[in-house]
């Protein structure tokens, strides 16, 4: 499997540290549960950096995992 590395950029303007937290952990659970349905296949290695928009301080995990699954998608394609 390639070496898929994720990074988060959420600044202080974005939100208070409780909210930028709970915004960078929803992304990384989400990014976990879209890893194991894909099948990535090419060893070489990518590096995927997520800015979230303020949209995101009202969803929860279950609504991102299948905008993340594509997302991923598109982007490994």
């Amino acid at each position: 499997m390639a070496c898929l590395r994720m990074g988060i950029l959420v600044s202080r303007r974005f939100a208070n540290a409780v909210k930028r937290n709970r915004t960078k952990r929803i992304i990384r659970e989400a990014f976990r549960h879209a890893l194991r349905t894909l099948d990535v296949k090419d060893d070489a290695g990518y590096d995927l950096v997520f800015i979230p928009r303020k949209k995101i301080l009202t969803a929860k995990t279950g609504d991102l995992i299948p905008e993340m699954e594509r997302s991923l998608k598109k982007a490994l394609s």
